[in-house]
């Protein structure tokens, strides 16, 4: 019998600690996690379940490009696993301010590799502090001195964007305060929580990481094709046969027929380059620089950005390595952004330049300084455009950013100015080129032959004092002109209604031949009185 009870007893203890360690393993929690190193400060993710629906991905990943133990090749480092499905953590160094949570897969840079679509990733993750007014969740902010340490970044499908560099979607989201077992909420104590989320339901259409879907498409054509036709064509016709028809019509039909016509309708063509907001001419087998060039007031620790074209018009020049073990765009970045140290380079998308780059130290640009130049030839006779979006330029030494998701963010102490070089010239001059050549001829030739015959007889005229000698009264008044009048032109002498002069020695001369006059018929009537 005793044997019999000791064998009961023995069966329930068993049971008891199977029941016990199931009963751990099912509500485990945070305190079951590995202590938190010394300068380190533990992040959270909740990553979705469709990061890992496809053949590449099993666990997720974390990046960091700046601070202690930054890393020197994406993706970066394996996440650990934490208390809950679909939750990870990794303990950071605590200078640390940025980080990017992803699914591990390094996609690489060809969008046809299934591998490619495979990589999906957030938006560059503040991991310091939120100012009063920085996130809409935390109104009030969330105190330096507290961060996100011990938070879970959860990701939002609606906060896409797209990114660039990476030619895919990107997915921001929001910290909350983590309280184990995959709860999370807005307030600091889970008592004090309005709302405890758990298990948050993620849409798999939403999370399409198509690089189409979203992609800035620059508008290549739409500026162009105006701007190059309404100038050269309305300008040269309009002012010639207005301008010579005031003056003689002889001499001024040569000139202006022939100057408009050679300069804004032939050198243009239909093919024309619109940069900066300036149309370039150019023609088919130009080999044309497009220039970047950059002035900040204030270091900047990270640019990511990217240039587009028409490809179907403008066929990019590239060199190439000539080692096998170095990829192309690692010879390229040096190549095209000489002032960017360690930027990465990608130009397999037909259309797009990207590029990015940070530095810890900062890069200097306070003095005007190339950020990227780039070589292209004119395929085709048509209108087409060159434009950079510069998608993230972050101020060193805290958060403020000259650009942010493609918008300027600071706009006072920053100026980006593309220009375009080679065999053309901005579309300017032809506004002014027609306007100011019809309008010198026809005054230059009209003015030789009226005023020919006045200005040889008047300069003469009154170089001699009217009294020395006798003047006939009745040619005197179109030949003399007022040496005292504030008009050098003969022609207003000769406008009058009588076309007599008013002024100076002409008035002297009617007055001489008055009393001349006045005194022959006194002599002739004395003359009849005497005889008389």
């Amino acid at each position: 019998m005793s044997k019999k009870i000791i064998s009961v007893l023995l069966a329930l203890v068993m049971v008891l600690a199977i029941g016990t360690v199931a009963l751990v393993s099912v509500s485990a929690d945070l305190a079951s996690l590995p202590e938190k190193p010394d300068n380190t400060k533990r992040y959270f993710f909740y990553m979705p379940d469709q990061w890992l629906d496809n053949d590449y991905a099993e666990t997720a990943g974390i990046y960091w490009w700046e601070g202690t133990d930054a890393h020197s090749a994406w993706p970066g480092i394996e996440a650990n696993k934490a208390d809950h499905h679909g939750v990870y953590y990794y303990d950071v160094p605590s200078d640390v301010t940025k980080i990017i949570w992803n699914n591990l897969v390094d996609g690489g840079r060809e969008p046809s590799l299934p591998i490619y679509q495979a990589a999906v990733q957030t938006v560059n993750v503040s991991s310091e502090y939120y100012d009063p007014g920085d996130s809409d969740v935390y109104p009030d902010g969330i105190p330096e001195e507290e961060g996100f340490d011990g938070m879970i970044y959860v990701t939002d499908c609606a906060q896409k964007s797209y990114d660039p560099f990476g030619g895919k979607l990107t997915y921001g989201g929001e910290w909350y305060y983590y309280y184990g077992d995959g709860e999370y909420g807005t307030a600091k104590n889970k008592a004090d929580a309005e709302v405890v989320y758990s298990d948050p339901a993620f849409n798999l259409d939403e999370y399409v990481t198509d690089p189409g879907d979203g992609q800035p498409t620059g508008e290549p054509t739409a500026a162009p094709t105006e701007a190059p036709t309404a100038e050269p064509t309305e300008a040269p016709t309009a002012e010639p046969t207005e301008a010579p028809t005031a003056a003689p019509t002889a001499a001024p039909t040569v000139e202006p027929t022939e100057v408009p016509t050679a300069s804004p309708t032939e050198a243009p063509s239909n093919t024309v380059i619109t940069v900066g907001g300036k149309d370039y001419p150019a023609q088919v087998g130009d080999t044309l620089t497009y220039t970047v060039d950059v002035t900040a007031a204030r270091l900047f620790e990270n640019i990511q950005a990217v240039v587009n074209y028409d490809p179907e018009k403008l066929e990019l020049q590239l060199i190439t390595s000539d080692d096998p073990d170095v990829a192309d765009w690692e010879v390229q970045g040096p190549e095209y952004c000489k002032n960017l140290d360690g930027v990465i380079f990608n130009a397999g998308i037909a259309g797009t330049v990207k590029f990015n780059a940070s530095k810890v130290a900062g890069y200097n640009f306070k003095t005007e300084a190339n950020l990227i130049t780039l070589t292209f030839v004119v395929k085709e006779d048509a209108a087409s455009e060159i434009a950079i979006s510069i998608e993230e330029m972050t101020i060193k030494g805290g958060n403020d950013s000259y650009f942010t998701n493609g918008q300027p963010a600071i706009t006072e102490g920053i100026t980006v100015t593309e220009t375009l070089t080679g065999n053309t010239v901005p579309v300017e001059p032809p506004t002014q080129e027609p306007t100011e050549k019809p309008t010198e001829a026809p005054t230059a030739a009209p003015t030789e032959k009226p005023t020919a015959a006045p200005t040889e007889k008047p300069t003469a005229a009154p170089t001699a004092k009217p009294t020395d000698a006798p003047v006939d009264p009745t040619k005197t008044p179109t030949a003399v002109v007022d040496p005292t009048s504030d008009s050098n032109a003969p022609a207003s002498s000769t406008t009058g209604g009588t076309g007599a002069p008013n002024t100076g020695a002409a008035a002297y001369i009617y007055v001489v031949v008055a009393v001349l006059a006045m005194a022959a018929c006194a002599v002739v009537v004395l003359r009849k009185r005497v005889n008389g």
